[in-house]
């Protein structure tokens, strides 16, 4: 058995006048980055003198985020800087920088680093240097074969991360079709409580004389813009009655009524998830007439779009960071009505973008799959 500090040498480099450094962030999931791509803009100060030099392939870690596997290699910059507070290591010659990079970052040896942290405030669990150091792992392989290792698990890493990128391309196309098909301000519009049936759900806590029932519903937590989170949905004792009123039809359009600014009238189509299920009060239902106006899907689309947005944010009532609309405004939202035809055509383009994004993402899931198992053998001696 090794330390991890017979991989790595801690050093306390400061930055100085007169040089030019990037300033660097340490991320939770991606790493080292350059601060300007996670904020969209500087947040260091000018004077960058006495933040921490990490050159490239040194490594360093948030320790109050350590436990959360917030270590990394500076992969980006020949010379860069971060937070003062973030310890900073060299690799040992006899090592590969990339080799001890995946290592520090596997399941395998992030379990330890849970172990280490001390602190009860959830999110600042603070990681010593030294107990870092003194993490136990297995004796190392030779360089060369550290090298190769690490290559292996450059190009797993590597189709995991074009694959995730196309991901995000799929999940971007929906609104950008929907701009392409229907321009703004081209069509005529109507108040959605003219065109669809607008309706509130079930109140938690009510009493009732009847007999009920526990059935599934739809809480504001389940509802996300565009999809369904179902991990978790809870029942509520309900009477036929109230089944019978607040229970959810194939097409229906489920959205929020309030929650973060962001968040507000986020919303998607409900296609029997489940085969039977009511919706809370908190979260509206909006039911289209066959053969009428607007195709529920069409709807849901209108929901991300930029003018649908200011709408439900100059309508909402806020509160210290929370905002929310009532049934009266949600009844008003202006609603464009394109041909049916063109509706009928978005649909088609947009199933065929759903389709290749089941595709792409079952493909990633066997990519990660493929890295957690190649990444278990390598550290365990048997690639």
């Amino acid at each position: 058995m090794m330390r991890i500090g017979d991989l790595l040498t801690e050093f306390k480099e400061k930055a100085t006048q007169g040089n030019t450094y990037e300033v660097l962030t340490l991320t939770e999931k991606n790493g080292l980055i350059r601060q300007n791509e996670k904020f969209k803009k500087r947040v260091a100060r000018d004077d960058t003198t006495g933040y921490k030099v990490v050159h490239r392939d040194n490594i360093a870690f948030n320790p109050y985020l350590l436990w959360a596997s917030a270590i990394a290699r500076n992969t980006v910059a020949d010379k860069g800087v971060i937070s003062p507070l973030y310890p900073t290591f060299s690799v040992n010659r006899e090592h590969d920088p990339g080799y001890v990079d995946r290592l520090l970052r596997s399941d395998f040896i992030a379990r330890s680093y849970d172990a280490i942290a001390f602190g009860s405030v959830p999110r600042r669990r603070r990681s010593s240097v030294k107990d870092f150091l003194d993490i136990r792992i297995p004796t190392l392989p030779s360089l060369s074969e550290q090298r190769h290792i690490a290559s292996i698990l450059d190009e797993a890493d590597t189709l995991r991360t074009k694959r995730r990128a196309q991901l995000a391309h799929l999940d971007e196309l929906p609104q950008a079709l929907f701009r392409d098909t229907f321009h703004s301000g081209a069509h005529k519009a109507f108040p959605l409580g003219e065109v669809a049936q607008v309706s509130s759900g079930i109140t938690k806590g009510r009493r009732t004389s009847e007999s009920t029932r526990a059935v599934p519903y739809l809480a504001v937590a389940n509802v996300q813009a565009g999809s369904l989170a179902l991990e978790n949905v809870k029942q509520i004792e309900a009477t036929e009655r109230e089944i019978e009123r607040y229970s959810l039809k194939r097409g229906d359009v489920v959205l929020t009524e309030g929650g973060d600014p962001d968040k507000l009238g986020r919303g998607t189509v409900w296609r029997d998830e489940l085969p039977s299920c009511l919706h809370q009060n908190h979260v509206f239902r909006v039911r289209f007439p066959e053969g009428g106006k607007i195709y529920s899907e069409y709807f849901a689309a209108l929901l991300n779009q930029r003018e649908t947005r200011q709408y439900f944010l100059r309508s909402a009532k806020q509160t210290t960071g929370i905002a929310s609309i009532n049934m009266t405004q949600l009844r008003a939202l202006p609603v464009p009505a394109p041909d049916i035809a063109s509706q009928k055509a978005f649909l088609a383009r947009l199933n065929a973008i759903r389709a290749e994004r089941d595709r792409v993402a079952k493909a990633l899931e066997a990519d990660e799959e493929l890295f957690a198992a190649l990444q278990y053998r390598a550290f365990r001696g048997e690639l």
